[in-house]
């Protein structure tokens, strides 16, 4: 308004007070566009950097799920490292064959259980409508591991030929209550 009014003469002044008037108001408006593009400039800014730093979270996120994967497939490349080395060290052992194949069980058996607990983590999750379907889910999975420690007995009868009793080899031991 200032500015505005030291362009004006004295008599002048007075004469122009609607054109004053408007170019108040006009100053005023300008003043308010310009706090509101400045004000939403801002608000974009923010969410610009929301979303980035999302990204950000995510990516750092699926780098540390593959650096774990990457440190579980090493530790269990090792793990098939030792127990190769210990068959190769140990020759035809009967008990060295019997301990690896209770290992790789083993191991198979948590893998299948680690399976099925995360399918009940996610919403893929079946309901089972009867108590048979329990039962045949338990016989499948023994099923599987039949299967496979017949595979492994094949291998070893294959491996060890002039070993006797390869059949007691690779079975799995019962509980020893002590």
């Amino acid at each position: 308004m200032r500015s505005e009014l030291g362009k004006l003469s004295l008599d002048s002044t007075f004469l122009e007070r609607d054109n004053l008037n408007h170019l108040i108001v006009n100053a005023e408006a300008e003043r308010m566009k310009r706090a509101e593009i400045l004000r939403s400039e801002g608000d974009r800014e923010s969410e610009i950097n929301i979303a980035l730093a999302k990204r950000q979270i995510e990516i750092l996120k699926a780098e540390g799920e593959a650096k774990a994967e990457k440190q579980r497939a090493e530790a269990a490349a090792y793990t098939l490292e030792v127990l190769t080395n210990t068959l190769k060290k140990n020759g035809k052992s009967r008990i060295v064959y019997k301990r690896v194949a209770e290992a790789v069980t083993l191991r198979l058996a948590e893998k299948y259980i680690a399976a099925f607990a995360n399918l009940a983590k996610t919403n893929n999750t079946i309901i089972l409508s009867n108590n048979n379907a329990t039962t045949d889910l338990i016989t499948q999975a023994t099923t599987i591991f039949g299967r496979i420690n017949s595979q492994l007995k094949e291998d070893v009868k294959n491996t060890l030929g002039s070993v006797e009793n390869t059949e007691d080899l690779l079975a799995v031991p019962k509980s020893q209550d002590k």
